[in-house]
């Protein structure tokens, strides 16, 4: 304007500038206001603004981000019967260091073999299956994206007392899914899980096909109960409020937590350096 160019602005996540490593990200956290620091170190702009769980959600919009075959994939389950069982698939953009989330799918009442199937592309006459569902196994066949590393919450390893045997034990035996789990019962605590999942929600980039975009709304609507007016804090994390798209939300935090133990392996890699 007036013979004036704006400058541009180029921006930089934290573990992109030299020097800055996980220690001085830890610094941070424990110097700084935690609004603060989620505008400042991790570029949440819209940090202390209201109850939403993850804000930097409602700046993301799903777009053009298919399967590359090759890149690390990761599939992550939130396991259950009454309540839906989901399922996410999403990669690792190694060299932007980035998250892709390619696929998603939930369903309930419905027997642990129906889902074995599913992720394993495996159309059984012995289910009745939508339109939808043979197109995402025809998908899952023609990329070999069920060849990956399976990550699932601590639950699918409790034993069913009918079967004698876990729902994780049931898919690795008879459909080959070995399903890793988090041992560490703090690495799994509610608030753990949260700003694990903080930290790659900026990350993020959804494709607008496979069910993908249900991860979003996920993201988007999980909200933090709305405090009593008067109330005192009492310092215990409290959860998220819990509704239809909980379990999308519930089954990216354990990837959150898992990606960490990774990268403390590993560096941003993408790959285990061990089973």
């Amino acid at each position: 304007r007036d013979g004036y160019t704006s400058p541009r602005i180029f921006t930089f996540r934290w573990d992109q500038v030299p020097g800055r490593d996980m220690d001085w990200r830890q610094r941070m956290k424990e110097s700084m206001k935690e609004d603060e620091f989620q505008r400042e170190v991790e570029l949440n702009y819209l940090a202390g603004s209201g109850e939403w769980v993850y804000p930097m959600a409602q700046t993301i919009e799903v777009g053009h981000y298919p399967f590359v075959p090759g890149w690390p994939t990761r599939v992550i389950i939130d396991d259950g019967y009454d309540d839906d069982f989901a399922i996410i698939w999403l990669q690792k953009d190694v060299p932007h260091r980035r998250i892709r989330i390619v696929a998603a799918y939930a369903n309930s009442h419905k027997p642990l073999r129906f889902y074995g199937h599913l992720m394993t592309g495996q159309p059984s006459t012995e289910f009745r299956w939508t339109g939808e569902e043979l197109q995402l196994m025809a998908w899952l066949r023609e990329y070999s994206v069920y060849n990956a590393v399976y990550y699932g919450d601590r639950h699918g390893d409790n034993t069913d007392l009918s079967s004698g045997k876990s729902p994780f034990q049931v898919l690795a035996e008879e459909f080959g899914v070995v399903v890793i789990t988090t041992g560490d019962p703090n690495q799994n605590s509610l608030k753990h899980r949260r700003d694990a999942a903080a930290e790659l929600v900026p990350r993020l980039d959804i494709d607008e096909r496979h069910g993908a975009p249900l991860v979003l709304e996920a993201l988007r609507y999980a909200r933090f109960p709305r405090k009593r007016d008067g109330s005192q804090p009492t310092g215990e994390f409290k959860g998220p409020i819990h509704d239809s798209t909980s379990h999308f939300r519930s089954a990216f935090e354990y990837f959150a937590i898992n990606d960490r133990l990774e990268f403390a392996a590993t560096g941003y890699s993408g790959e285990r350096s061990g089973p």
